[in-house]
């Protein structure tokens, strides 16, 4: 639930506001110019909504002022009310955390949807999931299909992962594995590890869906590559039992050893079993390799919380 930010104008804006500066200096003017954020703070307070918005940003970060979360809510609030998306966005994530004003789920829940029903797909994405959990909202799982969907749709990789789940599971929407699939697909293509996993578990287990190992292994594989510490373990599975890989005793315990290091609790101790048992196996030589592989091996790019 990240900010959104403007783009090149701000940088277009600073340099006209240094230029303007510099010309006031030459003037010799015996008192002090205002500084660039005393003009942009003037126009502000003129109602010009983009300028409110910057205003709230610089306080945001502290760029060019001390950084000041209430008065960065404040400004935020100006640009919202005067129909600014991005402001009305951030301004609910602010509501959300406490940051800066009283933490409010209901007024969260109302700026989401006020920049939502323009089309924000941040926005839809996060009303989708406060439906989803009856935060700031009732409990709705419809409407929270419906948010899904309208940001997914703009290519949001969350709300794509979360519609899947939905059709997967039938909340709010029909139970539906090809659609399931479907977001989940396009989650993953776009580095989602999670939806990878996901997929990946529904080809394997064959429940829902006609099983397909090598299917199963694509999308296991493209997880576990990010550092899904459950498809680590999976890959591990696949390659001792030759599931939609050829049988590979020493990659399995690169990936057992790997999904050791990265799970938690009794998951952590079954991985550090498998491994142990496979290690059994191997040639010293192979032992010694695969320390090597689990050692200099890293994630493609870190795997996403969900």
């Amino acid at each position: 639930m990240g900010f959104e930010r403007a783009g090149e104008w701000r940088k277009v804006r600073a340099l006209l506001v240094t230029l303007t500066l510099m010309v006031g200096m030459a003037t010799g003017c015996s008192t002090p110019p205002p500084t660039a954020f005393d003009k942009l703070l003037a126009q502000a307070k003129q109602g010009n909504m983009e300028v409110q918005y910057e205003v709230a940003m610089r306080y945001y970060d502290g760029d060019g002022v001390p950084r000041d979360a209430k008065e960065a809510a404040h400004w935020f609030g100006e640009a919202a009310n005067n129909g600014h998306t991005k402001a009305q966005y951030n301004l609910g994530v602010m509501a959300l955390k406490g940051e800066g004003l009283e933490k409010n789920p209901v007024e969260a829940s109302a700026r989401f949807t006020q920049a939502a029903e323009k089309g924000n797909a941040l926005a839809q994405f996060n009303l989708g999931w406060m439906y989803q959990i009856g935060q700031g909202q009732d409990l709705d799982p419809q409407k929270a299909a419906y948010w899904y969907r309208r940001s997914a749709s703009q290519g949001n990789t969350r709300a794509q992962l979360a519609l899947g789940w939905l059709y997967q599971q039938g909340q709010g929407v029909s139970h539906d594995a090809n659609e399931a699939a479907r977001w989940y697909r396009k989650a993953a293509v776009k580095g989602s590890a999670q939806a990878a996993f996901n997929l990946g578990l529904m080809y394997l287990q064959g429940a829902t869906m006609p099983r397909n190992d090598s299917e199963a292994a694509r999308w296991m594989h493209r997880a576990a590559e990010q550092g899904h510490p459950k498809a680590l373990y999976q890959m591990g599975g696949m390659f001792y039992q030759g599931r939609g890989v050829p049988q590979d005793l020493l990659k399995a315990h690169v990936y057992y050893s790997l999904a050791a290091h990265h799970l938690q609790g009794e998951d952590a101790v079954r991985a550090k079993d498998k491994y142990q048992a496979i290690a059994q196996l191997l040639t010293p030589s192979q032992q010694a390799e695969s320390f090597k592989n689990v050692q200099s091996w890293q994630p493609t790019h870190p795997a996403e919380p969900e």
